[in-house]
């Protein structure tokens, strides 16, 4: 198994069974589940990531020296109310689990390891050695190497972008064998955190005064990522025919995505950027979205992406012409433009900066009776 198919595998395993969502049919109606409630109690986590980015940079994010964040960790490892401690632990496990590409990686290489360790001890708590077993598979194939860095390095070989090294390549092959493994369980963490706090009084009220306290904006954007979880493509590019058959307030919603917090220049530069390499491309078509704002009385967000899209695609573009496929040639083109592009480009993109467009989003949920209602919490 290649690291391509791992990950169809993987995005494609969303839209299983396990993970059906009405977002996936046209005319979706859905409710919004107290189990994205859980996961956010999970999110919290996330604070104790370990992601050093390029294992070449000295720029290292060391939890240890931030006492503050060292801190929360220590007391949350040490929260005696068990229950509590194993069921945001679970959904913390699930948030990985749903929405990285490569969960196992994350839990061996990213998450601090004594969270790693408190979620495979939960995870044999509450009956699900299976997936514990998995998880100590692969950080078995690290050879012992505990430190983050080493082991981020190691992932480099292991999957050929640092370099065809055969024992790596071995050990990748290895290691995306148990990604697909896990791939059928990713459903039953969630369900297991969710029953969790509901059996505990305190917890499950908590849960439920917070699913009734989610306010518009959440919900729709809760009810968005389903719809992107739609797709069958790694690379998030939702397929044409599926596409096609959204009725135009949900196409419209998806074509807007991209712009709903407010953009700078910058954030054009790698917009324009994933629209140019179809390899990472994740949002919609441009044109889609210049449409999208013309329906919705956006026309001056209209017009600027328009120039925008003109001064960065159209002929004689930044990223126009055959070396263009190249990352650093585009890195290039944009260190290189002239002063008069740089300021047009800061001037057009201050229409995104003043006024996202979220609120519009949020409108147009409403009244096309896409917005999501409130689920009934489970017993």
């Amino acid at each position: 198994m290649t690291r391509f198919t791992a990950a169809l595998a993987a995005v494609t395993a969303l839209t299983s069974p396990a993970f059906a969502n009405d977002a996936c049919a046209p005319g979706a109606v859905m409710s919004y589940p107290v189990e994205d409630v859980v996961l956010d109690q999970g999110r919290a986590l996330r604070q104790f990531d370990r992601d050093y980015g390029d294992p070449r940079s000295e720029d290292a994010l060391n939890i240890d020296t931030q006492p503050e964040i060292a801190e929360l960790r220590a007391a949350f490892l040490a929260d005696e109310h068990h229950l509590r401690r194993d069921a945001i632990l679970l959904a913390g496990l699930a948030d990985y689990l749903l929405t990285e590409l490569y969960p196992l990686e994350t839990l061996t290489t990213v998450i601090d390891p004594d969270i790693a360790a408190a979620m495979v001890k939960a995870l044999d708590n509450r009956g699900h050695g299976a997936i514990a077993d998995l998880i100590r598979q692969a950080d078995a194939l690290f050879d012992g190497e505990t430190d983050l860095r080493n082991r981020q390095h190691s992932v480099a070989y292991m999957f050929g972008t640092g370099g065809e090294i055969s024992p790596y390549i071995e050990q990748g092959k290895k290691f995306l064998a148990l990604e697909d493994k896990l791939i059928p369980y990713r459903a039953a963490i969630l369900e297991t955190a969710t029953d969790l706090f509901m059996s505990d009084d305190k917890l499950g009220a908590m849960i439920e005064a917070e699913h009734r306290a989610a306010d518009r904006g959440k919900r729709l954007f809760w009810a968005l990522r389903q719809v992107v979880n739609c797709n069958t493509d790694p690379r998030f590019i939702i397929p044409p025919d599926l596409l096609e058959a959204f009725p135009q307030p949900q196409r419209d919603l998806l074509a807007l995505f991209p712009f709903r917090q407010p953009m700078s220049d910058t954030n054009f530069f790698y917009y324009f950027d994933y629209q140019t390499d179809t390899s990472r491309q994740r949002n919609m078509p441009v044109s889609e979205s210049i449409r999208a704002m013309d329906r919705n009385g956006l026309p001056d967000h209209a017009q600027a992406l328009r120039e925008l899209s003109i001064i960065f695609l159209g002929e004689n573009g930044l990223f126009v012409g055959e070396e263009m496929d190249d990352l650093y040639m585009r890195y290039r083109a944009v260190a290189d433009m002239d002063d008069a592009t740089e300021d047009r480009i800061f001037e057009l993109s201050r229409v995104f900066s003043d006024a996202p467009v979220w609120d519009d989003m949020i409108e147009l949920a409403i009244s096309s009776g896409f917005m999501p209602e409130l689920a009934e919490a489970p017993e």
